[in-house]
């Protein structure tokens, strides 16, 4: 929209500091490209729907760990339906996001990335079946090949979760990366790998854990999560 190409120019340096400090495409020259490993989402739940194109076929299954009966249950029971809240599906798509996307040249979007980021828009040559009205962004994450594991934790009607059921999240990865150490077979033990009823592991070789979360606290680094971490 409008709006993006008006609010990009207010932090034009984030592009260069984000380039600079990642340096995620030397990686990718190198051929590092997060093949093979899983990445746990401790988050509000990743979207497994061909609705988030950019990470289709990323998600390979999830849990939740949110009340899902009861009083103040969570209507959405799936922890990889794109009706979570959105924070943890934009995680998942930093991380593992692998799709390019077609834009007419005259969008704000290619405009502002045209101006400040020149590098991320591609011109349409013809391959990618479009002419040169249009051009291509790629959304590619840091570990474009990896998979996704997404732990729920945020409700889809809340943005808080109690540190005991984030800490419940952190010890299930655990879990899961030592099952797998000890020879456990990492193969579904329920669900049915779609949207809303995803595979569910006992076995998973994790590789890393993402925790985009915070809050307030009295003892920084020493609290559970600090500690477990």
């Amino acid at each position: 929209s409008a709006d993006v190409a008006a609010a990009i120019p207010a932090v034009p340096a984030d592009y260069g500091f984000n380039n600079a400090m990642i340096n995620v495409a030397a990686l990718h020259d190198q051929g590092e490209t997060g093949e093979g490993a899983v990445v746990a989402v401790i988050d509000s739940g990743v979207a497994n729907s061909t609705a988030v194109a950019a990470i289709s076929g990323s998600v390979i299954g999830g849990e939740t760990l949110v009340p899902t009966s009861g009083a103040g249950a969570d209507p959405i029971v799936s922890p990889t339906s794109r009706y979570n809240g959105p924070h943890g599906t934009w995680v998942g798509t930093t991380s593992a996001g692998h799709r390019l996307f077609l834009f007419g040249n005259s969008s704000p979007v290619v405009q502002a990335l045209r101006t400040y980021a020149p590098d991320s828009v591609i011109p349409c040559p013809g391959i990618y079946g479009c002419n040169s009205a249009y051009s291509v962004v790629p959304v590619i994450g840091s570990a474009p090949d990896a998979k996704l594991y997404a732990l729920k934790v945020f409700p889809s009607t809340s943005d808080s979760a109690p540190t005991s059921r984030i800490t419940a999240a952190m010890d299930r990865v655990l879990t899961l990366r030592r099952n797998y150490n000890l020879g456990v077979a990492s193969t579904p033990v329920s669900g049915g790998g779609t949207e809303d009823n995803p595979y569910k592991y006992d076995s998973l070789k994790i590789d890393v854990v993402n925790l985009s979360l915070g809050g307030p606290t009295l003892i920084a680094g020493d609290d559970v999560q600090d500690l477990l971490t």
